[in-house]
């Protein structure tokens, strides 16, 4: 949890959860749907007719990472200022939203942080709430999550597990916080060992989505991608996982 003070984590210690959060953004999308707010088969057209490419990508697409929409993590001037200031909804769509498509949609897979943070904004589109209050409300507090979040510079320190980008150097290098409002529905999220246990029990449990929409979440796509989770064979046994990596913390 913290070298210099040889600080031990335990399942209540505090952790970005970088790309994880995708699976929070589809579970909130699926219940969107469910709601008949929205539809998978949607075109981003829909909900932001300026988006230059959005009559030929769909919200499953964007799912499924076949989309084939620019990708801001590839912008090296974007990635070196991700740790300070607010990175708002108009701020993104100035620096996505001319760019072209690198491929036929639905033709290939290719992993999109951008995809997501769009799915961010269609759930504020379709119900007029922040992306963090529909997590809260929908997925935190249904599952009992009460010591997650997104800001993680606020999260209380005597919890907060310290990101390092060299953890075996002398000294170790602590990582700078990347600050949320970046990463959005791609990956805002932090939260401890035993909410997400709390996260996986609801979901399995049809707390949050229907066996139906959970059905369709973990079927893949393409390479071994499902809408929101990763499936893999593991000793002979199938399993649905997805992994985070954010400066300072792999999940």
């Amino acid at each position: 949890k913290d070298l210099d003070k040889k600080a031990i984590a335990d399942s209540s210690s505090l952790f970005q959860i970088g790309s994880l959060t995708k699976s929070f953004t589809s579970t909130l999308i699926f219940q969107l749907q469910e709601q008949g707010l929205l539809q998978l088969t949607d075109k981003l057209e829909k909900y932001f007719p300026f988006y230059t490419v959005g009559a030929k990508v769909t919200i499953e697409q964007l799912l499924a990472h076949t989309g084939g929409i620019y990708e801001y993590s590839h912008d090296s001037v974007f990635m070196a200022s991700i740790y300070s200031g607010h990175f708002s909804q108009a701020a993104f769509w100035k620096l996505v939203g001319d760019k072209p498509l690198d491929f036929i949609p639905g033709s290939k897979y290719s992993y999109s942080n951008c995809g997501y943070v769009i799915l961010g904004y269609v759930a504020e589109k379709v119900t007029g709430k922040s992306y963090w209050q529909l997590i809260r409300e929908g997925i935190f507090e249904k599952a009992g999550m009460l010591h997650s979040g997104f800001d993680f510079v606020k999260a209380p320190k005597s919890y907060r597990a310290t990101g390092y980008k060299c953890m075996y150097c002398q000294p170790p290098q602590i990582e700078r916080i990347v600050d949320s409002t970046y990463t959005g529905g791609a990956g805002s999220i932090y939260t401890t060992s035993a909410d997400l246990y709390r996260f996986s029990r609801a979901l399995l449990s049809g707390k949050l989505i229907s066996t139906a929409s959970l059905t369709k979440a973990f079927t893949p796509v393409q390479q071994h991608y499902a809408l929101g989770w990763a499936t893999q064979e593991i000793l002979g046994k199938q399993t649905v996982m997805h992994e985070g990596a954010i400066p300072g913390f792999l999940t």
